[in-house]
């Protein structure tokens, strides 16, 4: 089987991704793009980024909207393949200064590839 995936996360991003093999896989590998409405569940902007951070030998891969801070994390499979979890509000940890400030520098950064602006903090 075979199957081609297009999903628009933003004004200026869309990402094409093919998938190949027996159905499962297929459907397991592309679910997580699938599952992804094209906006946030919490705010329902649809002016969301694709982040991957990486800690400890691990990839940790998440939808992030510019507007409300919201996340949604994928999860992934043991044999392969990924899912998307529930979007959360995000929460930095306690004592983690400086945290809003450098998301804030982030979403300043995709927004000015887009050609947008940050007009106030997000709150998180």
């Amino acid at each position: 089987m075979k199957l081609e995936v297009t999903k628009k996360i933003n004004e200026g991003t869309v990402i094409k991704a093919e998938f190949e093999g027996k159905m499962g896989q297929v459907l397991r590998g592309a679910n997580a793009l699938l599952a992804f409405k094209g906006k946030c569940d919490l705010c329902q902007d649809n002016q969301c980024l694709l982040q991957v951070k990486s800690a400890k030998g691990f990839e940790f891969i998440e939808f992030v909207c510019t507007s409300c801070g919201a996340r949604a994390q994928w999860g992934q499979y043991k044999d392969g393949g990924y899912f998307l979890k529930q979007w959360e509000k995000y929460v930095p940890k306690e004592g983690a200064q400086g945290s809003q400030q450098k998301d804030n520098a982030v979403i300043e950064a995709a927004l000015d590839i887009m050609g947008g602006k940050l007009e106030e903090e997000v709150p998180f």
